[in-house]
């Protein structure tokens, strides 16, 4: 029984769209939808009854994107091949000749009133591993109630959290108001806590100060992208980071835009928004490409301060949350994926059994609002005794950012876009609203790819104008790595630190790569062979994963070209040359890069006597081309933000899998008054 709380039900089926599971009430099958499938047939239950034009659903399930013109007719065949209804005979969607379609089948709201599993009810785990029943099921099952009211009492010294007796939540009502609604970008919001003061960022470049109606009061033009605002409690002071080349500044300013401080640039590739502590200190997560840490930065003395969050190995640092009691937490991914706020004591004080990366502190309802485990990643409370509440759910787009102020009304920035592949004249080579990237061609013309369009990493491969999936993975494990052997018959990728192996139909072998590092690249040495590097070690393997070889060679980046047998090794800006990795003797300079054109560098492929790589500066990807036979100075072929993955295809075009069709919109959720 699928875990959503309610379902749509129409003649023998139930739809449950927060999961986008589809059950036959005959056969108790339950399968899971495409999105886009399940958002069609979410549609046409919402709008049961109503004739909807193609244009209409056009523009919600593909907005502000241009798509082919069979595009709507796939998915509509895809939905009626899965209801096992005809366009001659409807028994759910009828097709109205020039007008669009209707669903004529009647649609009734269904609760689920069955007990669920031990997993369902579990929400979250505290450090001593004690589970709380979830509060909606308890209220409507007054045994359970009771049950858990004896639990609670025999365990309450061992789980308190605060030394006082927790009380019942009542969940707030929200009312949804519009506080951004022009076309483009508004993301990272913050509002004051006291104050009638919101900042967010607009179009990368621009900090906008208003008040909470959404005024403008201030808006100011940076020459490169800013971030995370975040308002001094009390005072009328923002702090907001800077990206500039491979670093970032920490800026202050007041709310009429006059500077007030500026720190010295650090090294980072992404920053968390800054937690004021007093007037003089701030609490900074910085994360870096391979690792993330948290500072505390005093004004008076422009000190950075490293902050010693306990981490276990494989775990990492996800932001500061000032919570309970002002006392700051730290909220931590760890290696299974699952979630921990904790202390700098190491007590782990809220567990989540999924990633967690948005999170804040409600100080009216005394709550930590995250994402849920959902692919909208819709809103969700927990209080420090494990009781949870939704907040908020979107179905288009996801909430990036959250602010809440003291009367506990919510800010938040939702997001909505694409990752297209697209080829060198800009056109999309799939119709697609999905996230696809990581494209890799091979010289047959098929093109492998990585999607989320299933809501985790699976590959695909588009030949023959078709799409098959490969790969069929439940987990959050992260596909960053794609490439065809030599004699293009097999496919290298990686989930996390091992490397999976596929052929044109499934996967055919996994195996972990055993380094003693987190794995970074693996390629390809002949058809036999492969490879894979943690930045200090190479090891080679044979296709059954038995290691061969292993050498120990510390490098910024390392690649094999297994047309000419030769390694490349990115090391202090220099690009090295060698066809022996354990010859330190027989390393070769092939050309030094600048600063711009080493910094991430990442992505390399080669084509006939060329290569190619994706490099970072400023918030800007670079894609660069070096002549391996004259390599003095590397061409630009293409720079532009938001440039997730490349490739090359056999003529030397490009192949760009860009996030598109980007829209940013700023909510206000208002606690309903009583």
């Amino acid at each position: 029984m699928p875990s959503s709380s309610q379902g749509h039900q129409f003649d023998t089926w139930v739809f449950y769209p927060e999961t986008d599971e589809l059950v036959c009430n005959k056969t108790q099958h339950t399968q899971k939808l495409e999105p886009q499938v399940a958002r069609l047939l979410e549609l046409f239950i919402k709008q049961q009854g109503t004739t909807l034009s193609q244009g209409l659903l056009n523009n919600e399930l593909w907005p502000d994107t241009i798509v082919e013109a069979n595009s709507l007719y796939q998915l509509l065949a895809k939905l009626r091949k899965v209801l096992k209804d005809t366009p001659r005979t409807p028994k759910y969607i009828k097709t109205i000749p020039k007008k669009g379609y209707v669903f004529i089948v009647e649609v009734r709201l269904l609760a689920i009133e069955t007990l669920p599993g031990l997993t369902d009810i579990e929400l979250a785990k505290p450090a001593n591993n004690s589970a709380f029943l979830n509060l909606a099921i308890l209220i409507k099952k007054p045994l359970y109630l009771t049950l858990f009211t004896l639990v609670f009492i025999a365990c309450f010294s061992a789980i308190a959290f605060f030394n006082h007796k927790p009380q019942v939540l009542t969940p707030p009502e929200y009312k949804v108001e519009d506080i951004s609604y022009e076309l483009g970008l508004e993301f990272d919001i913050a509002a004051h806590f006291e104050q009638d003061l919101i900042a967010y960022v607009s179009q990368f470049n621009q900090l906008v100060i208003a008040n909470k109606l959404g005024n403008q009061l201030y808006e100011h033009s940076f020459n490169t992208r800013i971030a995370h605002p975040s308002w001094h409690p009390q005072k009328d002071l923002v702090a907001f980071w800077q990206y500039l080349e491979d670093k970032c500044v920490l800026k202050i300013i007041s709310s009429n835009g006059k500077q007030l401080h500026e720190t010295e640039a650090i090294s980072c590739d992404r920053i968390e928004a800054p937690i004021w502590q007093s007037d003089d200190e701030l609490t900074l997560v910085v994360h870096r490409w391979d690792d993330s840490e948290g500072f505390l930065y005093r004004l008076s003395t422009r000190q950075f301060v490293k902050i010693p969050v306990p981490l276990n190995k494989g775990e990492k640092l996800i932001k500061a949350v000032k919570a309970w009691e002002n006392q700051t937490f730290y909220l931590v991914k760890q290696v299974n994926y699952h979630s921990k706020l904790i202390t700098l004591d190491g007590h782990i004080h809220l567990s989540w059994p999924y990633p967690v990366w948005l999170a804040i502190f409600d100080a009216k309802q005394q709550t930590i609002i995250t994402n849920d485990e959902s692919k909208y990643h819709n809103l969700i409370a927990t209080h420090w005794d494990q009781q949870q509440y939704s907040v908020m759910r979107s179905t288009q787009g996801i909430f990036s950012t959250l602010s809440i102020d003291k009367h506990g009304d919510i800010f938040a920035a939702a997001e909505s876009w694409q990752v297209n592949i697209r080829d060198n004249d800009d056109l999309p080579i799939f119709s697609s609203s999905s996230i696809d990237y990581l494209p890799v061609s091979n010289l047959l013309g098929e093109t492998a790819f990585m999607s989320r369009r299933t809501g985790v990493c699976e590959v695909y491969l588009h030949a023959d104008d078709k799409i098959r999936q490969l790969s069929f993975h439940q987990g959050h494990e992260y596909v960053g790595i794609l490439n065809w052997s030599p004699d293009n018959s097999l496919l290298l990728s990686n989930r996390d630190n091992n490397i999976v192996l596929y052929d044109r139909n499934r996967t055919t072998k996994q195996f972990p790569s055993n380094l003693p590092l987190t794995l970074k690249n693996a390629g390809w040495i002949n058809n036999e062979q492969v490879w894979g590097s943690d930045g200090e070690n190479i090891y080679t393997y044979d296709l059954t994963g038995r290691v061969i070889g292993k050498t120990q060679l510390k490098n910024d980046f390392v690649g094999f070209h297994h047309q000419t047998q030769q390694w490349l090794i990115l090391k202090a800006q220099q690009l090295l040359t060698t066809t022996t990795i354990d010859n330190s003797n027989n390393i070769d300079i092939l050309t030094t890069l600048s600063k711009q054109q080493a910094h991430h560098f990442r992505d390399v492929r080669f084509q006939n006597q060329s290569m190619y790589w994706l490099s970072q500066w400023s918030k800007q990807d670079y894609i660069w081309q070096l002549d391996m036979q004259n390599p003095s100075t590397p061409e630009l072929k293409k720079s532009g933000s938001l440039i997730w993955h490349y490739d090359i295809k056999p003529d030397g075009s490009l192949l760009i899998a860009k996030m598109e069709s980007i829209e940013g919109d700023i909510k206000k959720f208002a606690i309903k008054k009583q």
